[in-house]
């Protein structure tokens, strides 16, 4: 699923877990890409309203201007790694492999 803006991730996500409570075969999303700079909501204030659902995907917040604050910023809001724009398709293999790895 793709949302343009904070509010569309929300309720995309609100959407997800609806549909897991409500559907056991329904497959959750597992990770979101959240954007820090975004229209109406931006990525920290949505991962945290997300998280406050209790959503348990994992949330890699997004940047282009990787500042150690901005990185802090999203991690305080319930990111799991903040990664630097543009998106690496290998890093993000990457960071798949080794969560998976910790899973099992």
């Amino acid at each position: 699923g793709m949302a343009v803006n904070g509010e569309d991730a929300v309720h995309a996500m609100t959407t997800d877990l609806a549909a897991t409570v409500a559907n056991p075969n329904h497959v959750p999303f597992d990770t979101v890409l959240m954007d820090f700079e975004m229209p109406l909501l931006n990525g920290p204030e949505a991962t945290k309203r997300i998280r406050e659902m209790g959503c348990k995907a994992t949330i890699l917040g997004v940047t282009g201007n990787v500042l150690s604050e901005d990185i802090d910023y999203f991690m305080a809001h319930g990111a799991d790694e903040v990664l630097p724009k543009p998106i690496s398709m290998k890093l993000l293999k990457t960071y798949w492999d080794e969560s998976m790895s910790q899973m099992h």
